[in-house]
């Protein structure tokens, strides 16, 4: 019994590290985008929502391939989502009842992704999920592109 246990140890221990020195890969980022779109479906519908957008991604006051892709894909996920109670309106539609924003912040090694959901009306932050993404080469490449 020791000795199964010392082996899913050194397994999961070896897990664990590649999990943190692994390059991310556009189908990570698509899975973790695909999570947050949920998450947001669940916020909106709680909510009772009528309409909703997705605006930009900001990376320092300006946009970058990641902001694009982050943005483009959330509208993916969120039109994909079978038996939406709400609207999901493209374009700089100024009349929603929700956007979904962001921006995104380099901290050292570390890019963070900051996605917000807020009430139009009033402009109150009701929810912001963030998640963190180690400077590695495909993150930084979609950093450097400024939105290309």
């Amino acid at each position: 019994m020791k000795r199964i246990v010392s082996v899913l140890v050194f397994f999961f221990g070896v897990s664990v590290i590649y999990a943190q020195t692994a390059e991310t890969t556009a189908p990570q980022l698509d899975g973790i985008i695909k999570n947050i779109a949920a998450d947001l479906n669940k916020r909106l519908d709680a909510e009772g929502a009528q309409k909703a957008a997705v605006r930009q991604f900001a990376f320092q006051d300006g946009l970058s391939s990641l902001g694009s892709y982050w943005s483009t894909q959330l509208i993916q996920e969120l039109a994909a989502i079978p038996n939406r109670s709400w609207t999901l309106l493209s374009g700089p539609a100024l009349d929603t009842d929700w956007t979904i924003s962001g921006e995104i912040v380099e901290i050292v090694n570390t890019v963070r992704v900051y996605t917000r959901l807020i009430r139009s009306r009033d402009r109150s932050i009701i929810a912001s999920i963030q998640f963190d993404f180690s400077r590695d080469p495909f993150i930084a490449k979609l950093l450097a592109d400024g939105g290309r």
